[in-house]
Parts: C-alpha cells; structure tokens; sequence
C-alpha cells in the first residue's frame, strides 16, 4: 500500500511538474518525501492531507488515482523504459514495446504509443552500435507531435529529452527554439524550470557536435544557467557553466579559461556526483580538452 501511495503521489508531482522541496514546503524535509515516494515509508493521514494540498488535489481524487489501474500501468511502464534502457536490454525493450502496442489500442493513450516507438528505436540504437541514424525512422512520428504543440508542459519537455540526441540536430535546435519560446511565454508560471534546464544543457552539448551551432551551445547554456539561478539550482546552474566554458574552447574567442573549468568539474568530485562527474569527463575527453 505504501508503494502504491507514494507513487501516486510522486506521479501527481511529476505531471505537475513541481521538484521535490516545492512539493514539502514546510511539510516535511526532502529526504523523508524521497522516502515517501520510493515507498520506503508510509506518511501519516496528516502530512498526506499537507501534500495533497500542496498539490492542489482533493482526498476524493486522491483516492480514485490511486485506485485507478490505468494509471498504474502507466507508472509501470514509465518505471521499466527507464530501467531496461539503462540495462540496455534489447528483450525486455522488445516486451515492452509489445505491450505498449497492446495498451494503445486498449486505452487509446498516446503516451503508449511513445513508449514502443522510443523501446523500437534504443533496440535499434544497441544493435546498430549507436547509430542514431538508424534510429530516428521510428521517431518520426514523436517529432511530428511535438511540432504541433503551442505550449510545452513535463510530459513534452521530458519526451524531447529522451529522443533528443537520436534526432538530427536541426530537428532538436527546432524543438529547442520552441522550447524557449514557450518558457518566455508562460516564463510567470512556469513550474517545470529543472526538467527545462537539463533539455536546455543537452541540447547545448549536442550543438559542441557541430561547429556551424557552437554558438547555440553558448546561448543554451547562459539561458539554462539563468533559469536555473531563479529556482536555486546549484547543480544545473553548475552543469552550464561548464558547458559554456566548452562553448568558449570551441568557438576559440579567448574566453575560456582551463583553470576555471578544472575548478568546476572539481566542486562535482568534491560533493561526490560521480555519475554527473563521470558524463562530464566524457564530453571533454570527446572535445579533446586538457586539463
């Protein structure tokens, strides 16, 4: 039950696109709503009545999304694309897509059909030993969707960052400039300020890839350090920095400066984000900078 719960709740957040300490707002601290939503611990009538308020949902409607099973198979499947694709594996990549054809046709929910596209195209991505060409025919149809929204909410930012790399590039600096439009337009209530930041950063280290859009890597990554700054992200804000720092070294216009970014890889070692500090060693490795 208490899985159940806290899922329920970690969703609702999710869809509202709030981060963990918007969600506690003198409710409780992080660590115990991180707690809460992996299942770990059960939170009392009180602080589930706090959080829901905080979300803005009634108990009656808590209640019916907790006993709703479509909504349950979608946190399941959200749960096993993350999983196997970190696992790489290509047979539970293909069950999954299977049964996302199935939920489709079940629920007519065009997130289903997302899922078996984006399981369809990393199987292709494992067994063309990471050729995003060969990958991007079964992501046409998620990028025809997203050039048709006006307004981007969670759902659309986070589906940009998990295809993003698999896309040409002018594909994801169109997607990116509507992205920023969006942001500017609703930039007063914007609530989905992290997951616009890490969009933001990737596409600023997919554009180091090509040097006609060195500068876009520059101008991405001020503005996600700016958005970040506004929600106090320390780690994004830090992110782009050293992005920018690279845009610099490759557009060679006497503004990088090696002893200051050595300085910002450092504060990841030094606070022990050995994943983030590991994926940012591999993008100065493949830019060939020494430090």
């Amino acid at each position: 039950m208490k899985e159940n719960i806290g899922q329920a709740i970690q969703q609702l957040r999710i869809d509202k696109g709030l981060k963990l300490k918007e969600l506690c707002s003198n409710t409780m601290s992080v660590s115990q709503l991180s707690d809460i939503e992996n299942g770990k611990k059960m939170p009392s009538a009180e602080k589930i009545i706090k959080l829901l308020s905080n979300l803005n949902v009634s108990y009656d409607e808590f209640i019916l999304f907790l006993n709703d099973e479509y909504l349950k198979i979608k946190l399941m499947v959200e749960k096993r694309l993350r999983e196997l694709i970190k696992l790489k594996n290509k047979e539970g990549l293909r069950r999954l897509a299977k049964d996302s054809k199935k939920y489709f046709r079940e629920y007519d929910d065009t997130y289903f059909k997302h899922v078996e596209l984006i399981s369809c195209a990393i199987i292709q991505l494992i067994e063309s030993n990471n050729d995003y060409h060969a990958a991007r025919k079964h992501l046409q149809p998620i990028r025809e969707y997203l050039s048709k929204i006006e307004n981007y909410h969670f759902y659309e930012l986070s589906l940009i960052c998990n295809c993003l790399f698999m896309f040409e590039i002018e594909s994801a600096i169109f997607l990116g400039e509507r992205v920023l439009r969006s942001i500017e337009k609703n930039y007063s209530f914007y609530r989905n300020i992290e997951i616009a930041c890490v969009l933001l950063n990737n596409l600023a280290v997919y554009s180091l890839d090509y040097a006609q859009h060195y500068y876009l890597a520059l101008k991405y990554s001020q503005i996600s350090e700016d958005i970040a700054h506004t929600s106090h992200d320390a780690a994004k804000a830090l992110y782009a920095k050293i992005i920018r720092q690279l845009a610099y070294f490759k557009l060679e216009n006497g503004k990088f400066d090696k002893d200051y970014l050595k300085t910002l890889i450092d504060i990841f070692k030094v606070l022990d984000w050995n994943e983030e500090h590991q994926y940012i060693q591999k993008i100065i490795n493949k830019h060939e900078i020494t430090l």
